[in-house]
């Protein structure tokens, strides 16, 4: 992974940290992100700093 420069925009800086955690993530929780903890909510993923999410509409699907 190459080191974020002083010209990169942000929609790139974003790019590479979305990358950055979903290659930290396994199979498991990448699943666990599409099928939601429950009706309602995302789980929380401390390896990569996200809290558990409320939608107000499910998580179910892609």
């Amino acid at each position: 992974m190459a080191a974020a420069s002083s010209t990169s925009t942000p929609k790139a800086l974003r790019r590479e940290a979305v990358d950055t955690a979903l290659a930290a993530l396994g199979l498991d929780d990448k699943t666990r992100l599409l099928a939601g903890q429950d009706l309602w909510s995302l789980p929380a993923l401390p390896a990569i700093g996200l809290r558990s999410l409320v939608m107000s509409d499910g998580p179910i699907g892609v």
